[in-house]
């Protein structure tokens, strides 16, 4: 009864709307694409440096969750496409790897429709077998079968753990990064020596 009730939870999850919080991160992320924009500044070519590696930076963070926020989603969502000035040398190679990004996720919900993420796909394809075996009774499905799309849930669902746990310790780094460049960046701004734990950073 409580794998049954799991297994359902788990359907109703994949085919809700309102229940994921990821809406939530897509509202947000809608916000600050609104304040991507490159301020005015005086001439000064430290100011000129610091803001357009904070603007590099803000569209490295967006474009790095707004990936992520589709690729956790159960259903197609708008994706972000964020445009860079020209005038940056990186806009081109920075705009190719959206489409790229863009295009691939954009073909996997048109392809079968669930989320991005092989490991979800998998454990969804478990679900689907395992809950009307458990709803409706295993009729002529033999208990060594069973048994196995069980084992399979299982090893998939710790596989998915796994990733979220390795995910979850590259994004401890790369806020990490991003504050420690931030700091540094306004260190070499004004001309300070580096604060205690930070590098200086060469523009």
């Amino acid at each position: 009864m409580k794998a049954s009730s799991s297994l359902h939870e788990w359907r109703q999850y994949h085919n809700s709307y309102h229940n994921s919080k990821l809406q939530d991160c897509c509202e947000v992320i809608s916000k600050l694409e609104q304040t991507l924009n490159l301020p005015k500044i005086k001439n000064i070519p430290k100011a000129k440096d610091l803001v357009r590696a904070m603007y590099g930076l803000k569209v490295q963070t967006m474009f790095i969750f707004t990936t992520f926020v589709a690729a956790f989603s159960t259903f197609p969502r708008v994706l972000v496409e964020l445009q860079v000035p020209k005038l940056y040398l990186w806009q081109e190679s920075f705009t190719e790897l959206q489409e790229v990004v863009n295009a691939e996720i954009k073909n996997v919900y048109s392809s079968n429709g669930v989320s991005p993420l092989m490991e979800l796909r998998r454990i969804e394809e478990n679900v689907k077998k395992l809950y009307p075996l458990l709803h409706d009774g295993l009729g002529d499905v033999k208990d060594e079968v069973f048994k196995s799309y069980c084992s399979e849930l299982m090893e998939n669902n710790e596989k998915f753990l796994i990733g979220l746990d390795e995910l979850k310790s590259e994004m401890d780094r790369f806020f990490k990064v991003v504050v420690s460049g931030r700091m540094a960046l306004l260190d070499n701004f004004q001309q300070q020596p580096p604060r205690s734990g930070v590098q200086q950073v060469r523009m």
